[in-house]
């Protein structure tokens, strides 16, 4: 329940959004993000299009990390950054960047 109201929070108070499809986010981002931001909480799905969710948050907003795929293969990572304003935005896109494979994000 708690993950789900974390995720859609930004989606009801309007928050700038972000996002981008890449290749699966390696364990060396994934330690980077955990080293740059607060963890909140991983979900795990099974089914046809199944995967893991990380989710990570700072003052200035949220990123969520998805990777999935299909018949047990990780595939492709969904990232969706949220922020409360563009500057905002702006100062997780530089720490984002920091990343070995940074998100291209675009605004949707």
């Amino acid at each position: 329940m708690f993950s789900r109201l974390w995720d859609f929070q930004p989606l009801v108070e309007e928050w700038v959004r972000f996002q981008a499809q890449e290749k699966p986010i390696s364990d060396i981002d994934l330690g980077y993000l955990r080293s740059m931001f607060r963890e909140g909480p991983t979900t795990y799905t099974s089914a046809c299009f199944s995967g893991i969710t990380h989710r990570f948050e700072a003052p200035e907003g949220r990123i969520v990390v998805g990777n999935y795929g299909s018949e047990g293969t990780i595939e492709s990572a969904d990232w969706y950054v949220y922020a409360k304003s563009l500057d905002d935005f702006r100062k997780l896109e530089r720490e984002l960047q920091r990343c070995k494979a940074p998100p291209s994000l675009y605004e949707t």
